[in-house]
Formats: structure tokens, C-alpha cells, sequence
């Protein structure tokens, strides 16, 4: 599968993960497949979410892009194939969160990474569990730093130079190379805890995000005693509460 966005840098929307998740639906049931391979037609990935898009959609779009990204990591821990992620010369937030259901990761030895969630003012996607599953140091390390070098990012199996397309192709002759039978059931035997201990994560995400959904009515009448406390405290500020 190849991304071809290149306008848009191959940003990820709604729109883009519905596709690719009809994508794996269809290819579940296709067992002779032994592997999916999922490249760009650009040099970097994915710039993820971008801030234009970020600034223009509202909570529920957020909410609804954090369902489906889940929805679309599990369906890749629950296929029979391998799936390979080559994020090539980097990629960025949920670019990169969208395929922590792979099974493989393949770099440039170039590449660099922003898990720049929170630059953006943006939720961190991924249940809990499965972060922790593909990031052996801790989260917020990353997260804290706006660039991550391919030598320092952990989550890569392979990387290669200027070899890219032989890797590439080794790394999928050795999966046909495979027993199909101890291949599946080598993945089910990782990735069925995984799954479901990161479904308990992300149902209580969801609670926890939806919690801060705060309605606008407090711009309303009701809520007066709020702007009372709001006007006392810019009064305080200047001039020491002499004027109340």
C-alpha cells in the first residue's frame, strides 16, 4: 500500500484511514497474502496531523480520529499478514501513531521523527498499553523533543542507507520464507493480550477525553457567578482590589 498525497504530504485524515482500513478488511480474509508493505510516494511519510487542519476541526473530530485510529491499529495487529511499516525519511505525530499495529519497522538511516503532540495541542492517540508495547523508554521522552533521530528511535527494527529497496526486498523473503501456519500464530500469540488490554485503555481514554469536553454554556446567564469571580480577580491584578 502507497500513500500518494503529494500535495498534501500525505497528511492523515478521517477520509484516508477509512480507505486504508477497507483495505485491510478486504485483505483478511486473503491468507495467501503473507505480508502488507506500507510506503509513501514521498521521501517523508507523513506529516501526520497537520496544524491547519488540527486548528480547523473541533473536539468531536478529534474524538472520532482517535476511534479510528484505534480501530485501524487493531485491525492490523488482528490480520493473518505481516505488516511492514518503511516510514523512509521520517514521519510525524499521527503519522507515526496510525501504524504502531505493524509488526515491522523500516527507516532510513536520515530519518528523523516528531512526535510533536503536544506542540500541537493535540491528545496522544494510542491506548496506553500499546505505546508502551512499542516504545521501550518512556513516552514523554519522546515527546519532549521536537526532532528524533533514527539512531535514537527505538521503535525501528531495520534500517538501511542507500540500500532501501534491497532491505525492503529481504525483509519480505524472509516472511515468505515462513511457515504460514507458525507466522500467524506466532503474531495471535503477541498481539491477542495486547489487543485486549489496550482496548480497557482506550475505553477509559475516551471517557477521560470526553470528560473534557466542557459545554459553552458557561458563557451564559447561568453562570454569572463566574464572571463575577473572573472581573474581582483582573481587578485585584490592577490595582490590589482597591476598586471592588
Amino acid at each position: 500500500m502507497t500513500l500518494h498525497s503529494e500535495k498534501l504530504k500525505n497528511r492523515i485524515n478521517l477520509e484516508l484511514i477509512f480507505e486504508l482500513k477497507s483495505l485491510l478488511n478486504w485483505a483478511k480474509s486473503k491468507v495467501e497474502i503473507t505480508t502488507i508493505l506500507f510506503q509513501s510516494n514521498t521521501p517523508y511519510f507523513s506529516i501526520g496531523l497537520d496544524s491547519e487542519t488540527q486548528v480547523n476541526e473541533n473536539f468531536n473530530y478529534l474524538l472520532s480520529l482517535k476511534k479510528r485510529i484505534w480501530d485501524f491499529q487493531k485491525e492490523m495487529m488482528s490480520l493473518p499478514q505481516t505488516c511492514v511499516i518503511d516510514f523512509q525519511l521520517g514521519a510525524s505525530n499521527i503519522g507515526i501513531e496510525l501504524f504502531l499495529g505493524a509488526d515491522l519497522f523500516l527507516c532510513s538511516e536520515n530519518a528523523t521523527f516528531k512526535l510533536d503532540n503536544f506542540y500541537k495541542g493535540l491528545p496522544v492517540f494510542t491506548p496506553k498499553n500499546l505505546i508502551e508495547a512499542r516504545f521501550s523508554k518512556c513516552l514523554s521522552k519522546y515527546l519532549n523533543k521536537k526532532t528524533i533521530l533514527s539512531k535514537n528511535f527505538e521503535l525501528i527494527d531495520f534500517k538501511y542507507l542507500k540500500d532501501h529497496q534491497h532491505l525492503v526486498t529481504e525483509v519480505l523473503k524472509n516472511i515468505n520464507s515462513q511457515s504460514s501456519y507458525t507466522r500467524i500464530q506466532s503474531k495471535m500469540y503477541f498481539m491477542e493480550d495486547l489487543i485486549e488490554i489496550s482496548q480497557v485503555d482506550f475505553d477509559y481514554e475516551i471517557k477521560f477525553m470526553e470528560s473534557f469536553n466542557l459545554t459553552e454554556d458557561w458563557k451564559g446567564e447561568s453562570f454569572e457567578p463566574i464572571k463575577e469571580v473572573k472581573k474581582k480577580i483582573q481587578l485585584t491584578l490592577i490595582d490590589g482590589g482597591k476598586s471592588l
